[in-house]
């Protein structure tokens, strides 16, 4: 089995760094061993949309949901999880960092009275959170701008603002945004440097280098 996470957030510290959710055991902060459908229960448990899960030993279960809310692009996790678990001298040829389209503001409206999953303290917390996964990969980008060719990022930077996540029926204008943003020349390059990392056609980077970059 490959390797991976997702991210949660306890719903009474939103603001905090995110829970991982493993599919390996850590040498530090394990973190729940629940099962696979309850962390991704805990990942997609967007305010607006999916209730909030419990999650722990009977009677001391935490409630979680959506590390979204305060951790979008979860890149920094990544490195940090590979640093701990890795030797330094594993190779690494690329990171990938895809986005689900650029927002044009970042912030949070208040719940209808249908959708009113959360308690009102909450949603407060929530309205003052910014989810800019842009600054993030921008950060990234810095961190390793003397590595070309190591970091990615693919975010469709028009149109997919406008596309709700539980509008499903226009998926047909997700694909023309697409497919619009992907074929331009910038882009395009940058997918096919991954390919050319990902069939070992790139120059590697030691993990314990991605510090001092």
């Amino acid at each position: 089995m490959i390797p991976s996470f997702v991210c949660a957030v306890p719903a009474r510290h939103v603001d905090n760094e995110p829970r991982i959710f493993r599919t390996w055991e850590a040498s530090k902060f394990q973190g729940y061993n629940c099962t696979i459908w309850e962390a991704a229960r805990a990942t997609s448990a967007a305010p607006r949309f999916f209730k909030r899960i419990l999650i722990g030993d009977p009677g001391m279960e935490e409630e979680f949901v959506d590390a979204g809310l305060g951790c979008n692009n979860p890149t920094k996790q990544l490195i940090q999880e590979a640093s701990q678990e890795l030797s330094s001298d594993a190779l690494v040829g690329c990171i990938v960092s895809i986005g689900t389209g650029q927002p044009k503001v970042s912030g949070f409206a208040k719940p209808s009275a249908f959708q009113r999953i959360l308690p009102l303290e909450l949603i407060e917390v929530l309205k003052g959170i910014a989810t800019d996964t842009e600054k993030v990969a921008r950060d990234m980008e810095d961190r390793f701008r003397m590595c070309p060719g190591l970091y990615h990022r693919l975010n469709v930077d028009r149109g997919l603002d406008e596309i709700s996540l539980e509008e499903w029926q226009r998926l047909g204008e997700v694909r023309t945004h697409t497919e619009r943003y992907i074929r331009q020349s910038h882009v395009d390059r940058s997918i096919d440097a991954i390919v050319n990392a990902l069939v070992g056609k790139a120059a590697m980077v030691p993990l314990g280098n991605l510090g001092k970059s």
